[in-house]
């Protein structure tokens, strides 16, 4: 799922954490996520990845994302 720290930001609910991720500066959150999508343009190269990975759009509504993640799984482990 792809999700811009900013966004992911704003879907957390208030609370008080002592979570390492949640007190993290934003910083991480935008370096993380580059480093995930910088090895996914890594797989996507690899002729024998490309088939195994998907990027769904996070950022969307969540039961929206979920219906996208239910029809992938179907097709990929054929249920």
């Amino acid at each position: 799922l792809d999700i811009s720290p900013e966004e992911s930001v704003r879907r957390r609910p208030d609370r008080r954490s002592t979570d390492n991720f949640d007190s993290a500066e934003f910083s991480f959150y935008k370096k993380v996520r580059e480093g995930y999508l910088s090895g996914l343009a890594f797989i996507r190269g690899c002729d024998f990845l490309i088939n195994r990975t998907v990027i769904v759009n996070g950022e969307r509504d969540p039961d929206i994302v979920l219906s996208e993640v239910r029809q992938i799984l179907h097709r990929h482990l054929k249920l």
